[in-house]
């Protein structure tokens, strides 16, 4: 036993021979009669969490109060100062308090779909791969076919105007 003590580089305190197998205890690894090691995780509580954040997908709104800049707004929300220009129709960076900005949840645009509108011709007119629209989860679309319906709003990820 005393080989196998200096073969593991261990003392006495943590090496016990039962029923004729030997065992070490090595940090977290338990080594049964010289094979190989057998991990044996150390249990760490669980923490539950009652708050789980989840991704924002719907456009929300906020009301300009007397001193907001838009760049501000901007890094609020983690989206582009084009992205609120865009979704709000501006055509400067000029806040007036009480105005009440669209705030999308992702960088791009927005889009009113209207008769024969194809998320491919809405993807051509924005700029982005038509897969980004249908993949965003906060878009619905009347069918499986990902058709439109007139008068509903898209959003547009990575779009442009």
């Amino acid at each position: 036993m005393s080989q196998d003590m200096q073969k593991f580089g261990s003392d006495k305190s943590n090496i016990a021979l039962i029923g004729g197998v030997l065992l070490v205890v090595l940090a977290s690894f338990l080594l049964i009669n010289k094979s190989e090691p057998t991990l044996t995780p150390t249990p760490s509580p669980i923490q539950e969490s009652t708050n789980i954040p989840q991704p924002q997908v719907g456009i929300r709104t906020y009301t300009v109060v007397k001193g907001d800049t838009l760049k501000e707004v901007a890094e609020v929300y983690g989206i582009s100062l084009d992205t609120i220009k865009w979704a709000n129709n501006l055509t400067s960076e000029k806040l007036t308090p009480g105005l009440t900005l669209q705030i999308l949840p992702v960088d791009g645009v927005t889009h009113t779909a209207v008769e024969g509108n194809t998320i491919e011709s809405i993807a051509k007119k924005y700029n982005v791969d038509p897969q980004k629209i249908v993949d965003f989860p906060g878009n619905s679309f009347a069918d499986s076919q990902y058709s439109l319906t007139p008068g509903s709003v898209i959003i547009v990820p990575d779009g442009t105007k």
